[in-house]
């Protein structure tokens, strides 16, 4: 006869189980297209520095493991309660990017989910119809619109935190008191979360540049959002309107190498085979990068180059 064993721990107090029918990706599975990197779009986190060590059995560290430490969000490892009252740790990308993430276990699984990630409105042309439509988990909708909003200085609500902030810190000296709520007020009307509160960051040691300019926002309101500009540019043909991708665009550069073990890029003519110019490279851990020209020689060069690939796409 079969003999049972009752195993107590996958059963709540009420003596149901459940089966998780919902699978969400692990981070690896974002961060191989967001991964912060002069070729991927992703984000700076707020937490400890990033690093990147070599790891090994032997005496001698070079000879070990290049291991990535990924800086941390400062919301990683907290927990937050959602409205519905299911309470998740913020370990991955799923807390703010997944729509069922705090969905009960005990709730029946939709069979035909969306599964457009929530997304805001980020500077990147990428699906804009899904602007906000839902947002991912927003400043404002944790910390201000929640049952649980989340006040981390204990005050009743976000407002009065900012006031008291500031009072104390002489920043409201010579306005009424009766004034200070309303001017608290709108400065959360006009200037976004995000404007205060990423600034003064750094990548890979050096600060960054932060600027602002007025964006539209989750409620519709336009507000002051900080932004690091980025210089984008694309080689099109002016007769078929198309523009180069990223393989054709790399299609013109040949590596070489000096004798000092230097890395460059020889631009070449892709008709012809004759070298036009050179620019920079250099050997990254998401592979070999050729530089940008940075001399009026040798954008020449490689507009050239383009100019002859794009005639021979015509043909």
């Amino acid at each position: 006869m079969p003999i049972f064993k009752w195993n107590t721990e996958a059963f709540d107090e009420n003596g149901r189980t459940t089966i998780p029918m919902l699978r969400f990706p692990a981070n690896d599975n974002c961060m191989a297209c967001h991964r912060t990197s002069n070729s991927h779009r992703g984000f700076y986190g707020f937490g400890e520095a990033a690093s990147a060590t070599l790891e090994g059995d032997g005496e001698n560290p070079e000879d070990g493991t290049l291991v990535d430490d990924y800086q941390d969000d400062v919301h990683k490892g907290k927990t937050y309660t959602d409205d519905n009252g299911e309470t998740r740790d913020i370990e991955n990308c799923n807390s703010c990017h997944s729509k069922q993430y705090f969905k009960s276990p005990l709730m029946n699984v939709d069979l035909d989910a969306n599964h457009d990630f929530p997304k805001g409105n980020s500077d990147m042309d990428v699906r804009n119809d899904l602007d906000y439509a839902p947002n991912a988990k927003s400043c404002e909708e944790c910390h201000m619109e929640a049952k649980n909003a989340v006040v981390p200085s204990g005050h009743d609500n976000l407002l009065e935190a900012h006031r008291e902030l500031w009072k104390g810190n002489g920043d409201m000296a010579g306005y009424s008191r009766d004034s200070l709520t309303k001017i608290t007020q709108t400065h959360f009307d006009v200037v976004s979360c995000q404007a205060c509160h990423i600034n003064g960051k750094k990548s890979r040691g050096n600060p960054i540049q932060i600027l602002f300019r007025y964006r539209i926002a989750e409620d519709g309101k336009s507000k002051m959002v900080p932004y690091n500009p980025r210089v984008r540019s694309y080689w099109k043909d002016k007769v078929s309107g198309r523009a180069l991708v990223r393989f054709e665009l790399d299609s013109v550069f040949e590596k070489g190498e000096d004798d000092e073990g230097n890395f460059f890029g020889i631009i070449k003519d892709p008709v012809s085979g004759k070298e036009l110019g050179r620019v920079t490279a250099s050997q990254g851990r998401h592979g070999f990068r050729f530089g940008k020209p940075d001399s009026y020689e040798s954008f020449m060069a490689l507009k050239q180059a383009y100019d002859s690939l794009l005639r021979k796409k015509r043909l």
